[in-house]
């Protein structure tokens, strides 16, 4: 007897990644700019809250890496100079005087005042999410009760794609050298990070899923990276992360904040 997809329970449908239910598209959703974070955060919450959460499926800032590089005269230079994951502080000499250079890598938004988000865009999803404190329209929406028009996924995917091939050229160890007559005379000592263990509940503070609470399922030392498992929308997603990108998580901590 052949079985039709239909047939097949929930489990195996979710190991190989079948999904009979097409309405998910996305949209570009527009907000207050530099509010981007908080919005997602108040749509997951609201959506959640109303019993809409199966409705969502991802939702995102697309973010790149920026790469800052700052030289400190001996007097201006702070006190502590040691190295972080996507920090290095190097001591220099500039035509014949020593002087500190600081290169960081910092996320930023990519396309300000936008969110990408996956829905079933019902009456309901649409309305909830244009009457969300900060969000300022839905791209493809003249309003008046008009329904955003969704973007293909395929263009969704080949922009993610393409940003995550940009972010990937970027790190701390391309040439910097750019003035003339610069030597690096010495590389600082790198900050002690904290000792993460298996199991260990933290919260993730960079990428796109800054804030979400997360456990550690695997540790690698040497390289000073975590893989790290949350629930997003009833998913369980997986990340390998930096140490600097974590930091412990204490629920009472958090709530006497």
């Amino acid at each position: 007897m052949a079985y039709k997809i239909k047939d097949l329970d929930s489990k195996l449908l979710s190991d190989l990644k079948i999904d009979l239910n097409h309405t998910h598209q996305w949209y570009i959703v527009t907000v207050v700019s530099g509010n981007e974070q908080k919005v997602i955060e108040n749509i997951k919450d609201k959506l959640n809250g109303y019993g809409y959460g199966d409705k969502l499926s991802d939702l995102k800032i697309i973010k790149e890496k920026i790469k800052e590089v700052k030289i400190y005269e001996p007097s201006e230079a702070p006190r502590s100079m040691k190295n972080r994951a996507n920090t290095k502080w190097e001591t220099i000499v500039v035509d014949g005087v020593t002087k500190y250079r600081c290169t960081k890598i910092k996320e930023g938004n990519k396309f300000n005042g936008y969110i990408f988000l996956k829905a079933e865009m019902t009456d309901q999803i649409w309305f909830l999410i244009r009457n969300t404190q900060m969000v300022t329209g839905l791209v493809g929406s003249s309003g008046k009760n008009v329904k955003p028009i969704p973007v293909p996924e395929d263009k969704i995917l080949k922009l993610i794609a393409d940003n995550d091939a940009k972010r990937a050229l970027v790190s701390l160890d391309e040439q910097t050298n750019s003035q003339q007559n610069v030597v690096v005379v010495e590389s600082h000592e790198t900050e002690d990070l904290p000792n993460f263990e298996v199991d260990q509940q933290v919260k993730i503070v960079a990428d796109t899923f800054f804030g979400e609470i997360a456990r550690i399922a695997k540790i690698d030392q040497n390289k000073k990276v975590a893989t790290v498992e949350f629930e997003f929308f009833g998913r369980i997603n997986t990340l390998d992360l930096n140490f600097n990108d974590i930091q412990p998580y204490d629920e009472e901590a958090e709530l006497e904040n």
